[in-house]
């Protein structure tokens, strides 16, 4: 049966680390589809899918299914600065100016992505 909390807790923690769904199911190696089926509760993530999720949210399986993670959690959390190499799923930790520059960087349309990506390509 389907858990109500933790898709609350997948859709909350998703937005406030600023990820899409096309970003955890990557991470997870399963389709957006497969993914937004967790969020929307039609199906529950497999116990390892499970296990990235709450590493990558620095939040304990208990936490993940049983309570309700508001700002308090999420806040200190996001506070830490991490951020998720997506083709080895290893956990980066970022100073303030990398996530300033991270953050600068999720703003910008396509074009400007593209810009910045051969102008740092370029040094």
């Amino acid at each position: 049966m389907p858990n109500m909390q933790l898709s609350k807790n997948l859709v909350t923690l998703r937005k406030i680390h600023k990820l899409t769904q096309e970003n955890l199911s990557d991470i997870l190696h399963i389709s957006r589809q497969a993914y937004s089926n967790y969020e929307t509760m039609k199906r529950n993530p497999d116990l390892e899918a499970l296990l990235i999720l709450c590493s990558l949210y620095h939040v304990s399986i208990d936490e993940m299914v049983n309570q309700n993670i508001g700002n308090e959690i999420a806040t200190s959390n996001h506070s830490r600065n991490i951020a998720l190499d997506l083709s080895t799923a290893t956990t980066l930790y970022l100073n303030s100016d990398e996530t300033y520059l991270l953050l600068k960087y999720r703003d910008m349309d396509k074009e400007k992505r593209s810009s910045l990506r051969n102008f740092v390509d370029s040094l």
